[in-house]
């Protein structure tokens, strides 16, 4: 299913406005609904988030919300929990624009939007770049997986595995941080699976000989034994330092 995406971004008295969302089509899915609504977003320059959702009912025997409500990611300032001017970018331009998708008993469970009334207008141009939306950069599996890969590579660059990744996704949206992101991840993982590694066993005939070190005392067994070597001994008869014992040769003449 395509949605069809007449020009919306229109020039009046020089200035950019983000036009009109299409009549929407029928959907067997939300996910449909949002997915094509975050295609034509990223063509207009806005995205799509969702603030809520209501009415949950059984489809197919499963408990599904009928009812969602999305905003404009320009929307409703945070409220500051901090005190004074904090100097920060934002993207949060309190934008009215609403969107209401639901799913209609009559239309057999099928999905439709409809912008909110009174909420049909946008207060910001069109955003000039799609990567500056996060919600246009998520990453499937997959793309995460070739980011991973591509990291394990010598002496790459993350610049170098946004480009390879175009190439093997053209549809991806990535940005250096996005790399950087991913590859912290992958070495978080990494030192996580090490820990739980269990010690390497030697087998049998390659037991080393005696006086030398056993590769499975681990390392804090080993710490231990040091230090438990070089401790003081609680005997009082190791403590008590005796003088050495002389022993008189007795010598016998034969004649």
């Amino acid at each position: 299913m395509e949605l069809h995406v007449p020009p919306a971004l229109d020039k009046n008295l020089g200035e950019v406005r983000i036009g009109d969302l299409p009549p929407s089509a029928h959907f067997g899915t939300f996910h449909e609904l949002h997915t094509l609504l975050q295609q034509w977003g990223s063509q207009n320059g806005v995205t799509f988030v969702k603030k809520g959702s209501s009415n949950p009912r059984n489809i197919n025997g499963k408990r599904v919300a009928t009812n969602v409500r999305l905003w404009c990611d320009h929307g409703k300032e945070r409220v500051s929990r901090s005190s004074g001017i904090r100097n920060h970018n934002s993207r949060l331009w309190n934008c009215p624009f609403r969107v209401q998708a639901s799913c209609k008993v009559r239309l057999n469970n099928m999905w439709e939007y409809s912008v909110v009334s009174g909420r049909e207008k946008h207060n910001h141009e069109p955003s000039r770049d799609t990567l500056a939306h996060p919600v246009h950069r998520h990453r499937t599996e997959a793309q995460n997986k070739a980011i991973r890969e591509l990291s394990a590579l010598p002496g790459i660059e993350a610049c170098e595995i946004a480009e390879r990744l175009k190439l093997q996704y053209p549809e991806a949206l990535v940005t250096g941080r996005d790399i950087e992101n991913e590859r912290q991840i992958a070495r978080r993982d990494a030192l996580a699976r090490s820990h739980h590694e269990p010690p390497v066993k030697v087998p049998a005939k390659d037991k080393p000989k005696p006086g030398t070190p056993d590769l499975n005392m681990s390392l804090s067994s080993m710490n231990s034994r040091a230090i438990s070597g070089t401790k003081k001994s609680s005997c009082p008869a190791f403590r008590k330092r005796t003088k050495p014992t002389v022993r008189h040769a007795t010598f016998l003449l034969v004649q």
